[in-house]
């Protein structure tokens, strides 16, 4: 059958605290940019790949990979809204993640200008399992949809 895939260019801002960073003093921002795959199970259901890593915040070398699962309603003709579960790992750059594992529930919306591209908006938290890393997260992104046949 065909797939429905979605690749997703995204800039992510975990919100400055003491929590962030090993330091426990430096509360700067930090701001990541990254890619994001998803593939639809079917017009619900996808999972989820993403890549990202820090550009800013004093956190130079901190990056992420998470995978998890997501799920999409229809609200309006061109509007989406999404919700998704990540876990992944995570390290470098002062960025207190303890062993390195990381989860990321997120909330968002997305407008579809057309088939192929939309903006994304999603917000939601981030926190580690065994470091002190617990922020929230505000994502914003364009996306571009195609389909595959297996």
């Amino acid at each position: 059958g065909d797939h429905e895939w979605n690749i997703k260019l995204s800039n992510q801002r975990y919100f400055g605290n003491k929590d962030i960073r090993k330091s426990g003093t430096d509360a700067t921002s930090l701001s990541l940019v990254g890619l994001e795959v998803d593939r639809f199970l079917d017009s619900h259901y996808y999972m989820v790949g993403a890549a990202l890593g820090a550009y800013s915040g004093h956190s130079g070398g901190y990056a992420v990979g998470l995978i998890g699962m997501g799920r999409r309603v229809a609200i309006r003709e061109h509007w989406d809204l999404f919700a998704k579960v990540l876990l992944g790992v995570a390290g470098g750059g002062d960025v207190s993640t303890g062993g390195g594992f990381i989860y990321q529930p997120m909330l968002g919306a997305e407008y579809k200008f057309s088939k192929s591209f939309g903006i994304q908006t999603s917000f939601g938290h981030v926190k580690a399992f065994n470091g002190s890393l617990n922020t929230t997260v505000l994502n914003l992104g364009f996306s571009y949809k195609f389909r595959s046949i297996d």
